[in-house]
């Protein structure tokens, strides 16, 4: 083997462990965006109809959704993750015969899970996510003047897909929808921070 031979396989062993190590490690990612309801609504309606409530005509609007999380990237392609995710405040409005319904639904909980990745280009890439989530949606308000809070866990399977833009080495920006548990839609924009 000549000189030049091995200089260029040393140079690229080198390059493939540099990128490696940069490919590895913990992160933060932090995200906002909006929470669009997705069966809450229709839950809230079956759990106000078993209260006895009838005819009921509702509507739902969208929450400002957050989430948080702390992950570990071991290659460029895979990573796993626990976090936090808060629906915001979604405002549930309606009547049923001889009734005015007014509450503000939440839905808050843990999640797991495993991220793939993507890379398009050095600074782009393409990001899928599945994961469980252990979840509560509390949803408090009233029945004409009768008070009424109704709390009810809700678990379930988590997905989403986002696109991921590296701004310099450790910070990327991203931009992403998820389904939490088959109950919010969520189109967040975020950042995520390197160690």
């Amino acid at each position: 083997m000549s000189k030049k031979s091995i200089v260029s396989a040393l140079i690229f062993s080198a390059s493939l462990v540099s990128a490696s190590a940069f490919a590895q490690g913990i992160y933060i990612a932090g995200d906002l965006g909006t929470a669009i309801p997705s069966s809450i609504k229709s839950d809230l309606d079956s759990q106000l109809a078993a209260l006895g409530n009838a005819n009921i005509n509702s509507s739902m609007t969208n929450g400002t959704a957050m989430s948080g999380a702390l992950g570990y990237q071991f290659n460029q392609n895979f990573a796993v993750e626990a976090g936090y995710f808060n629906s915001g405040t979604l405002a549930y409005s309606g009547t049923a015969t001889g009734k005015t319904l007014k509450f503000e639904s939440k839905l808050t909980g843990m999640r797991l899970g495993v991220l793939g990745t993507a890379p398009l280009t050095d600074k782009f890439s393409l990001v899928g996510k599945l994961g469980y989530s252990f979840n509560t949606v509390e949803s408090k308000g009233t029945s004409n003047t009768t008070s009424i809070t109704i709390s009810e866990t809700m678990n379930g399977l988590d997905y989403g897909v986002s696109a991921m833009y590296k701004l310099v080495d450790n910070i990327s920006v991203k931009i992403g929808y998820e389904s939490v548990a088959n109950k919010v839609n969520a189109l967040l924009v975020g950042v995520q921070i390197k160690f």
